[in-house]
């Protein structure tokens, strides 16, 4: 399926692309809830959280900063998760104000 309303060509096949990340090539199938436009954006977005965390952290070897990438968007991701319950529970007692 071919979103012709954009500028910009979005898909939802699961067709194999290319992305570069850290000068390395991969083919990736997006899975069925991303877009190849998604997938792009996602290796971009890794591509240079791998180049920042070179700069200055005095490792070259892209495994250690593959795992130190994972780290850190992991620590993110925890992160959001905790801010999200604490709305969810901040919601929660606001609708049991209202409800009692």
């Amino acid at each position: 399926m071919i979103n012709q309303d954009s500028s910009q060509e979005t898909t939802t096949e699961t067709t194999a692309i290319e992305v570069d990340i850290f000068n390395v090539r991969y083919t990736v199938k997006p899975p069925n809830n991303l877009t190849t436009d998604d997938i792009r954006e996602l290796a971009t977005y890794i591509d240079g959280l791998m180049r920042r965390l070179g700069t200055g952290h005095g490792t070259n070897d892209p495994l250690s900063r593959a795992i130190l990438v994972a780290l850190n968007l992991a620590a993110e991701m925890r992160g959001t998760k905790v801010d999200s319950e604490d709305t969810i529970n901040e919601l929660i007692a606001k609708l049991d104000q209202v409800l009692s």
